[in-house]
């Protein structure tokens, strides 16, 4: 998707004139207005004059298309097989027509396709390529034969994809179109069209110094540790990982896996915890790739940056951290790239996987989804840990009030906002339903190139916080399901910023708000939960829960507890599971048929 604020990585907007004659167009979009997505048809609303154009050069032939006056929006550039190719995005104007003949039988144009979107910022392009999972891999032959009837090559299987595979259309029909006749033959399992999701995470860079954070050096010897506000600050409004430090720091048998544009391994602040084994999603090849971006060094840093009385601390500094890299440029293929690298990372031991990037899909305009991405996401989810399940986290967006995907897609991932030092919604924050909990990310501290520091803001910022957070727990207890990480990380969180935090359906960990999920992720009380370091005593703060009505059945964890008018209604069970003590004022009340469990 196209969004005028965010920071592009293709060279943008030429204006010329390109003049073609819609009638004249010698391909149809008869099947180009709906796609099939786990075999039912989901309906696209197509730009009625932007064209997605492929081109084998990027000098001669686009003199050639602006000779015949085009108006390209956006250009780029992709490499398959080893060769540089490029594509356009162009307006069909529809006056002072020339014939698109002319381009379709030109030697250097392989592909004309359409465009979804409403409007000429607002878009997402179809590429010559799509994905199919056949119903048996013994049936691959016939769908390649199938597909090359219908003007589509076979280019491979998908990298690290079981069952997996990719074509190109090669004619006048629109890969779209192919897909969908192949998918009503049966003998496809499922279909992903290539959207060409802008997955570049849009982030405010600090430029000047500022010093928000209120650390003392009592806690590390990381000079730069008292900007830090989101591991301490002196309001309260933090990560709590001074006292969670006091638990552990992370162990290298713990490995992050930072999806993302590389992670410097020349950096000091790296020097003992990152793994030497890295693959690059874009290129599906290792080692992993530093690309021009400090996006991936940043979130990097804010996860596993050692403590070395150099610079700052990260909130999980022992952790091991492996580096999956994508330039994330709008390019076709991006998100069977990135199925690669999430696949790749869980079957090299990835406990958690590290996801700062999303595009808002079809929130704007048509609820565009990639089966091929949702599949690697389930299967890191499901398969991942020898069957325990790996932590998969994800940014929920800066362009509040929607949020990224594939953020919003599973609900078994953990999606995460970002809050200020003040404890409020970063006002760019992506909320909603399907937003877990929230983390520091305005004006975070973090590494970049060269052994230096910048600020950066965004929701990018805040789930690096939440994975390391999944890092630590798992570093005490390796054996934990996915759920139970989930859980804990939740179940803990702090009611912070003065919103209202409900009892709601679905969401069974304690109370909860669509701006801020459960609230602000508690490193200390989360391993605490986890049966982590015995620090739960008699004098440990306690959690206040005061006048919630529990309707669904909900599960507490953490150190002690106190409720007051409160009560558990509609046949709903409340279980505490305490590490210290329980105390309910005389105006809790468990209704008839409600139950509560402390344990």
């Amino acid at each position: 998707m196209r969004k005028n604020k965010k920071r592009r990585y293709v060279m943008k907007t030429l204006y010329v004139a390109v003049f073609f004659l819609a009638g004249m167009l010698t391909f149809s979009y008869a099947q180009d207005d709906f796609y099939y997505y786990h075999g039912e048809k989901k309906a696209i609303k197509l730009h009625p004059t932007l064209r997605y154009i492929a081109l084998e050069d990027s000098i001669q032939h686009m003199k050639t298309l602006l000779d015949m006056g085009a108006q390209i929006h956006e250009r780029g550039v992709y490499t398959t097989q080893e060769k540089e190719r490029y594509w356009v995005i162009v307006d069909i104007v529809k006056e002072n027509i020339k014939n698109i003949q002319q381009l379709t039988t030109l030697p250097n144009i392989s592909y004309i396709g359409p465009v979804v979107g409403v409007n000429d910022t607002s878009y997402v392009a179809i590429s010559q390529f799509f994905h199919i999972e056949v119903t048996l891999e013994s049936q691959l032959n016939q769908v390649i034969e199938l597909a090359k009837k219908n003007g589509a090559d076979y280019v491979g299987a998908i990298p690290y994809t079981n069952g997996w595979h990719t074509f190109e259309s090669k004619g006048s029909k629109s890969s779209l179109a192919i897909a969908n006749q192949l998918f009503e033959t049966e003998k496809i399992k499922e279909i992903s069209p290539d959207f060409m999701f802008d997955f570049a995470p849009f982030l405010n860079k600090m430029k000047d110094k500022r010093f928000f954070g209120n650390g003392t050096q009592t806690c590390t010897n990381d000079p730069q540790f008292p900007q830090q506000w989101g591991l301490q600050n002196s309001n309260g409004i933090d990560v709590k990982a001074c006292t969670a430090w006091g638990i552990t720091k992370g162990s290298l048998s713990t490995t992050v896996a930072v999806l993302d544009t590389g992670i410097d391994p020349t950096l000091t602040e790296f020097a003992t915890n990152l793994s030497s084994t890295s693959f690059d999603a874009q290129s599906g090849t290792s080692p992993a790739v530093v690309y021009p971006s400090d996006h991936g060094t940043h979130v990097a840093g804010i996860i596993g940056a050692n403590q070395n009385a150099f610079l700052i601390s990260g909130i999980a500094p022992s952790v091991e951290l492996m580096a999956v890299s994508h330039s994330l440029a709008v390019i076709p293929n991006i998100s069977a790239q990135l199925a690669s690298g999430l696949n790749w990372a869980w079957q090299n031991g990835a406990d958690v996987i590290n996801n700062s990037w999303g595009d808002q899909g079809g929130a704007f305009y048509g609820n565009l989804q990639s089966a091929v991405l949702e599949s690697a996401i389930n299967s890191a989810q499901n398969s991942g840990r020898g069957g325990l399940g790996t932590i998969v986290v994800f940014a929920s967006g800066n362009y509040a009030p929607v949020m990224d995907y594939p953020a919003t897609y599973s609900p078994n991932s953990l999606t995460v906002g970002s809050i200020t030092s003040s404890g409020s919604r970063s006002s760019s924050s992506g909320y909603g339903a399907a937003l877990d909990v929230v983390a520091p990310g305005s004006n975070i501290l973090s590494t970049t190139f060269s052994n230096t520091t910048t600020y950066k803001s965004g929701t990018s910022m805040a789930a690096p916080f939440t994975s390391g957070l999944a890092g630590l727990i798992l570093s005490i207890q390796p054996t934990l399901t996915r759920l139970q990480v989930n859980n804990f990380i939740e179940s803990t969180a702090q009611k912070v910023g003065g919103y209202s935090y409900t009892a709601t359906a679905g969401r069974p960990n304690g109370t909860w708000n669509n701006q801020m999920g459960y609230g602000l992720i508690n490193a200390h009380a989360a391993l605490v939960a986890a049966g982590g370091g015995g620090t739960c005593t008699p004098s440990t703060p306690p959690t206040v829960i005061n006048g919630t009505n529990y309707t669904s059945n909900t599960a507490l964890n953490g150190c002690n507890f106190e409720f007051t008018n409160s009560n558990v209604t509609n046949n709903a069970s409340l279980t505490v599971n305490a590490n210290g003590y329980v105390l309910l004022a005389s105006d809790f009340s468990v209704v008839a048929g409600s139950s509560l469990t402390v344990q």
